[in-house]
């Protein structure tokens, strides 16, 4: 087998798939390259009002967003109830944005799992590589936060230490693989073990599948490469080992959280240990400076000033809003079965309202702030500014990128002007 088959479809799923199967990653893609995205004529991405002039049921389901929130707010769970249940009778699956994203809110977790998604949930890993490729949300975090190592990366380094947040399907790492093969250096990819549910049932990736790809991807270009799995734990006796030891080994923090492709939230108490750990390491790491690269899917989820519900709920909802209408700038509306199925596989999870719940939960006790507050902001270099762009087309679709945050040192993907993914680069 030739090496660049390891991350085919055909490896990527347990069976093979047809040519004629609705989830199969070429026909997905298919359709997606005969389809031109939404030009700027089209409905604004601003969440229907009283006075604007929409369709009755967005008009009508608005309001009760609002009226929901406000009674959220006011703690009458008996009008929650009531409200909940009149959204429930104008919400669809595959209606328009605003249904869809009030769907996943608010249907109970066993009515989401509809035939499609169960039917699209045989073959998931086959519509991750689909919706990883038609769609920029991954690609963009992957290439800006590979970019920012590579370009820290200092050269008299004996190795490069990468230690994911989540190692997940390993496709964030041949690119980099690639640029590191004219290297003689040894990559050293180190996974953060959770011993969580979402670790013990909720992955689909298996750590020592993964492990074999990469090293058969590595071995195809030279590269000495050590995968390994690590508690928090054991990775901070190791760091202290190799502070004490002083290893010729620069340390890359990589936390890629929450994206829309992963399909499923980690809880912010994993994210904030691990970059309380990055941060106390690279603070402490006296060989070389290294770098922490974060990225996250969720807007306002760093939010601190957001002091009641209704706030937090309008700026969940804009951001709901503008991921699920940005899908659809891939697909007409004869082909509205496999967006569903891929909405519903890795939107879903993430929009449905025990994740949204958990997200205010955590604001409210104050479990948002930021441990890498101390860190100094990298910039994000011009030539990375304008690949990035041209990776996400920018100058022909809806999508665009800019970067801000302390010395311009985050890049943020948006849909009509709303964030979609951020990620910031601090050493």
């Amino acid at each position: 087998m030739e090496e660049k088959d390891i991350w085919s479809p055909d490896l990527l799923t347990e069976s093979s798939v047809e040519e004629t199967d609705l989830w199969s990653p070429d026909l997905l893609i298919k359709y997606y390259n005969e389809i031109e995205c939404l030009q700027s004529g089209n409905q604004s991405l601003i969440l229907p009002t009283d006075d604007m002039d929409v369709d009755d049921t967005q008009s009508s389901l608005s309001p009760l967003l609002k009226a929901y929130a406000e009674a959220m707010d006011e703690g009458q769970i008996q009008l929650v109830d009531a409200i909940v249940a009149r959204i429930n009778q104008k919400v669809s699956p595959v209606g328009k944005t605003l249904e869809r994203v009030a769907f996943n809110l608010f249907q109970p977790t066993q009515n989401q799992g509809c035939y499609i998604k169960q039917e699209a949930s045989k073959n998931h890993e086959a519509a991750f590589k689909a919706f990883y490729e038609i769609f920029p949300y991954g690609r963009f975090s992957h290439f800006a936060a590979n970019s920012a190592i590579l370009e820290a990366m200092p050269d008299d380094a004996d190795t490069i230490h990468i230690i994911d947040f989540d190692l997940g399907s390993g496709i964030q790492r041949p690119s980099l693989i690639e640029s590191i093969g004219s290297t003689s250096k040894t990559l050293r990819l180190t996974s953060v073990k959770a011993e969580d549910y979402y670790a013990s049932n909720s992955s689909i990736w298996k750590f020592e599948k993964t492990k074999w790809r990469l090293h058969e991807y590595a071995r195809s270009y030279n590269i000495k490469l050590i995968t390994e799995e690590m508690t928090v734990q054991d990775l901070m006796k190791d760091i202290e080992i190799s502070k004490c030891e002083n290893r010729r080994e620069w340390l890359a923090f990589n936390c890629m959280a929450n994206l829309p492709h992963i399909g499923s939230r980690r809880s912010r108490n994993d994210i904030m240990i691990f970059l309380w750990v990055a941060k106390a390491a690279l603070v402490n790491f006296t060989t070389y400076k290294g770098i922490l690269t974060f990225g996250r899917g969720e807007e306002g989820d760093m939010m601190q000033n957001t002091s009641t519900f209704s706030s937090f709920f309008s700026e969940r909802l804009r951001h709901y809003h503008a991921l699920y209408e940005s899908t659809e700038c891939n697909f007409p509306d004869n082909f509205a079965e496999a967006r569903l199925a891929l909405e519903s596989l890795f939107l879903g999870p993430c929009v449905s309202s025990p994740s949204c719940f958990q997200r205010w939960e955590e604001i409210k006790s104050g479990r948002v702030s930021a441990p890498i507050m101390g860190l100094q902001g990298l910039k994000v270099s011009h030539e990375n500014l304008l690949e990035v762009k041209e990776m996400v087309n920018a100058r022909k679709t809806l999508y665009s990128v800019r970067s801000e945050g302390q010395n311009e040192n985050e890049l943020i993907l948006e849909w009509r002007g709303s964030p979609l993914v951020r990620v910031s680069t601090w050493m």
